[in-house]
């Protein structure tokens, strides 16, 4: 396997299988053939496709498959995402792994894709947080942007983000500055602000980004007016879809959402075997 998300189903198969496999299935099936398919079981944002087709490739010759709907589209209870027919024998062990990550992604992607509709007609934009499932990050960084959000700063090694505990072990926002310039140079740097303070000291630093972090509408808006357009602004902290478009109109560039990846519902989707051949 060499997919995009070949490590995440290599360590499910293993955890589920271990080293003898299905002992159910290897001891009460033979060379049945069967019809199955994969469907919704609720409305929800399609994702996953991409793990369906690794896994079954891993069965090549001993299940055939036909994919009906595609990442990012929007569909309704009942319908049909996959339908195929195969080993039952080679059907039935990977099922619960097939289904998992698909139900896990697909709920990341309709939460999303919630959010951004919520804020259509504004400039902000839905972005993805740190605050992901261990082990699951690419994918559910993935789902994400089906879903219709961006993503920044997917791990600590691929930018700079000067948060909280950083000013606090450090001293002030200024002096994390200096030493990160010390050290890297022409680096991109945001800020995370819990004042509007902290937002003027990192304007007189120069800063490429500042986070509000946990702040009221009202601050927010201050913050931009205070900023106008120095600094790349996003919003974060206290925000769901309640108050979401209200964050959006203060005009921040983006809006970070950590619960379409910490606080989703896996979507309800499910295989059946349809018949036996």
């Amino acid at each position: 396997m060499n997919g995009l998300f070949s490590e995440i189903i290599h360590n499910a198969l293993k955890e589920d299988l271990g080293k003898i496999g299905d002992i159910t299935t290897n001891n009460t099936l033979t060379n049945e053939q069967v019809d199955f398919t994969i469907s919704a079981r609720e409305d929800l944002v399609v994702c996953g496709m991409p793990i369906l087709e690794e896994i079954f490739s891993m069965n090549k010759g001993s299940i055939c498959y036909k994919i009906h709907k595609n990442d990012g589209e929007f569909i309704g209870k009942n319908s049909i995402l996959v339908s195929g027919k195969g080993l039952a024998r080679c059907l039935l062990p990977i099922e619960r792994v097939m289904l998992n990550l698909i139900q896990h992604a697909s709920g990341i992607a309709s939460i999303t894709k919630q959010f951004v509709d919520e804020i259509t007609g504004t400039k902000a934009k839905i972005r993805s947080t740190r605050k992901t499932t261990p082990g699951l990050r690419i994918l559910d960084k993935y789902s994400v942007h089906i879903g219709g959000g961006e993503n920044y700063r997917n791990s600590l090694y691929d930018g700079i983000l000067i948060k909280d505990n950083h000013i606090a072990s450090c001293g002030s926002i200024t002096l994390a500055i200096q030493r990160i310039k010390e050290n890297l140079k022409n680096e991109y740097i945001a800020v995370e602000c819990d004042n509007i303070y902290q937002v003027e000291e990192s304007l007189l630093n120069n800063v490429n980004m500042i986070l509000l972090d946990n702040m009221s509408t009202t601050e927010i808006e201050q913050a931009v007016s205070i900023v106008n357009g120095r600094s790349i602004l996003e919003a974060s902290g206290c925000i769901d879809i309640r108050n979401v478009r209200s964050i959006a109109m203060t005009g921040v560039d983006y809006i970070s959402i950590g619960c379409i990846t910490h606080s989703f519902k896996n979507k309800d989707i499910g295989l059946d075997i349809v018949h036996n051949i």
